[in-house]
């Protein structure tokens, strides 16, 4: 279990918990419903709710952690000292909780529903895509990623900024991945 030591401490702790748990309720969670629900533009869909997701989460939860909701930012915070080091294992392990369950209540909720290949939001690799290229194409929509959280962290002050950058990361982001990775894999 991890031990949190300070009021302060689980404040910014419950927002990372949250935020990623929310992040995965709805990335996700969009991810089943565009398999499910036919006939719109499936990539548009859940790029749009990522990247609405990634800015309430900077509204509501950024003042009390950063809303970093992705390991990958939590650790590029720590490499440049944007996070204490005492928080890092403790923001890693509550973002791994809010996922877990995050994906929890995505299963109970489509429980009963074998409609949909897509084992609950996961992705695979397109068929005939080369896994190197794939993981290359991730590495750099990583990258591109943190580089625009951390630059959001450093330069930009004002919550509703940094949200609305944030909504213009996701986006890219996810087109980019789905360049290589499919959303949904087809029977």
């Amino acid at each position: 279990m991890v031990s949190v030591p300070c009021s302060r401490c689980k404040r910014q702790c419950s927002a990372e918990f949250v935020g990623t748990y929310l992040l995965v309720l709805f990335g996700a969670g969009s991810v089943i419903v565009s398999s499910i629900i036919k006939g719109f533009n499936a990539l548009l869909f859940v790029a749009g709710i990522f990247g609405g997701t990634v800015a309430l989460v900077i509204l509501l939860l950024g003042k009390h952690s950063g809303a970093h909701i992705n390991p990958a930012v939590t650790i590029a915070h720590a490499i440049t000292k944007r996070t204490r080091n005492e928080l890092v294992l403790q923001y890693l392990c509550f973002q791994g909780l809010g996922a877990v369950v995050g994906a929890l209540t995505l299963r109970l909720f489509f429980l009963n529903r074998n409609v949909f290949p897509a084992d609950l939001g996961s992705t695979e690799l397109a068929r005939g895509m080369n896994p190197l290229y794939g993981v290359g194409i991730e590495a750099i929509g990583t990258f591109l990623l943190c580089s625009a959280a951390l630059t959001a962290a450093l330069y930009v002050r004002k919550p509703i900024w940094q949200a609305a950058l944030g909504w213009n990361i996701i986006l890219p982001h996810s087109t980019l991945r789905a360049v290589n990775w499919s959303v949904v894999q087809s029977g």
